[in-house]
């Protein structure tokens, strides 16, 4: 939790050394999965809340973490609740509702005085976007996205080799995430027409990296099947300054998941599947695997989507941690 603690200390003089409670709005998968193994692994269950209007969901994940505390409730009665009390510089609140509560639920966060992570897309509305940010900065509270793939081993390097120029300027970029439906939501709001289709669901990772390292990108062209509900497949083709990008995304076939990086002297792909590596190819046809090490600064992290996962880790940028090594092996 001591990246949590800086980041909140860095923006809040005189913080407490580490948070005084955490509370997550939702009991579903992502909560269950990812978020609670984290804080387990960070030794801070005894600090964190659970709320849900579902018994079922509360009741399961008791059985799996007995530590934890839980409160069966609405969102907006709990958080009205939490309004009352004395607001706390380091309380903080994880957003895993379904996407259509997640701006109603930041709001009533940030109002009691909760730093808040919310889960993607923070809203499929610019303008609410903008309004909780200018909350966040009214209520001096850190407001974050779970942007957590970011995080991963193979994204973090291939964007250190990117940024370097090792692979000279950049060209075009092809990403491809086409394969069937794996993620087991407890809930089907997932799939409501206010949740968004696979755009809003993957291609706010790929949108949200790719900015990271192209900056600003333009719409070109845009295509999908959603014909008045959620796509399920499109093509999407952007700009960059300097370089081509091509988006496509479906649920219904299972071409591949993969981004393909075309350079100058080379080009970098990063396979879904693979998620502590890369594979680099140069001009002249030598290809080789890059890993990071550590992909973490704490050694006992999963090099997985988990280890991207934990809560910490879309604060992480606050901390100015020092970035880590890499190495190569050939093939």
């Amino acid at each position: 939790m001591r990246e949590i603690t800086e980041a909140v200390r860095a923006r809040i003089p005189g913080a407490p050394v580490k948070p005084s409670r955490i509370t997550i709005f939702g009991g579903g998968a992502v909560t269950t999965e990812y978020y609670l193994p984290a804080i387990e692994g960070l030794g801070c269950l005894a600090s964190t809340t659970v709320v849900d209007v579902n018994d079922r969901n509360l009741g399961e994940l008791k059985h799996r973490f007995p530590r934890v505390a839980s409160a069966q409730a609405e969102v907006d009665d709990f958080l009205a609740d939490c309004a009352k009390l004395t607001p706390s510089s380091d309380g903080m609140a994880i957003i895993a509702l379904p996407n259509h509560l997640h701006v109603a639920a930041s709001r009533a966060a940030l109002n009691a005085g909760m730093h808040v992570l919310c889960e993607k897309p923070l809203s499929l509305e610019p303008a609410d976007c903008a309004d909780l940010r200018s909350l966040a900065t009214e209520r001096r509270r850190l407001l974050k996205v779970a942007m957590s793939r970011r995080y991963l081993p193979s994204w973090k390097l291939a964007k250190d080799i990117l940024l370097s120029r090792q692979m000279g300027a950049i060209r075009s970029v092809l990403v491809r995430d086409c394969g069937p439906f794996l993620w087991r939501p407890k809930s089907f709001l997932f799939f409501a027409p206010s949740a968004g289709g696979v755009l809003a669901d993957m291609g706010t990772h790929y949108l949200d990296y790719l900015s990271t390292i192209l900056g600003p990108l333009e719409p070109v062209t845009y295509t999908d099947d959603a014909r008045g509900g959620n796509e399920s497949s499109l093509r999407y083709v952007l700009r960059a300054e300097s370089a081509n990008v091509e988006l496509v995304l479906s649920r219904l076939d299972s071409t591949g998941a993969f981004i393909r990086v075309t350079c100058e002297k080379g080009s970098v792909l990063i396979d879904k599947a693979d998620e502590n590596g890369v594979w680099v190819t140069q001009a002249d046809g030598k290809r080789w695997r890059a890993t990071l090490d550590p992909p973490f600064p704490n050694p006992t992290w999963p090099p997985d989507f988990r280890g991207s996962s934990t809560i910490f880790l879309p604060l992480r940028a606050l901390a100015r941690r020092r970035s880590p090594t890499s190495r190569t092996r050939k093939r």
